[in-house]
C-alpha cells in the first residue's frame, strides 16, 4: 500500500514530500480498513456463551468452593462474573497458570469477598521466586 502512494506522489513532487504523504496516509488508512473490514469479526454484542458458562460453572460449585481453572480463556469470563455481576463471590477462582508465581501465591492467601484464602502451607521463602 505504501509504495503504491509513494510512486503516485513521486511523479508530482519530491520524493521526502511523497514519502512523508504516503507514510501518513498509510498510518490512518490502515487502521480505519481494518476496522471497517473486521468490525463484524470482532463484535461481540448479543454474544453471551463466556458469560452464561462462567455463571453454570460459578452456580454449581458448593459454597466456598475453590475452583481451579487453567489459562485465560477459562479465567477471565469467571473473574468477570465475580468482579462485575458479583455472582457467586463465595467461590475462589484460583489460575493454575498464574500459580506458578509468587505474586498470585501471596494473593491467593487473603481473603476476597466472601471466599476465604487459599490454605497454602509452603513457607515464604520456598514461594520467592529469584
Amino acid at each position: 500500500m505504501f509504495w503504491h502512494y509513494f510512486e503516485l506522489f513521486s511523479r508530482f513532487i519530491d520524493e521526502r514530500v511523497s514519502a512523508t504523504l504516503a507514510g501518513v496516509i498509510c498510518f490512518f488508512a490502515v487502521p480505519v480498513v481494518m476496522g471497517i473490514q473486521n468490525w463484524d469479526d470482532h463484535d461481540r454484542s448479543g454474544r453471551y456463551l463466556a458469560r452464561d458458562v462462567s455463571f453454570n460453572y460459578l452456580n454449581s460449585c458448593a459454597p466456598g468452593a475453590i475452583l481451579f481453572t487453567n489459562g485465560d480463556n477459562d479465567t477471565f469470563p469467571l473473574w468477570y462474573a465475580q468482579e462485575v455481576e458479583g455472582v457467586r463471590t463465595d467461590v475462589r477462582v484460583c489460575n493454575l497458570m498464574l500459580l506458578n508465581t509468587d505474586w498470585y501465591i501471596d494473593q491467593m492467601k487473603f481473603k476476597t469477598y466472601e471466599s476465604d484464602p487459599l490454605p497454602v502451607t509452603l513457607p515464604q521463602e520456598n514461594i520467592m521466586m529469584v
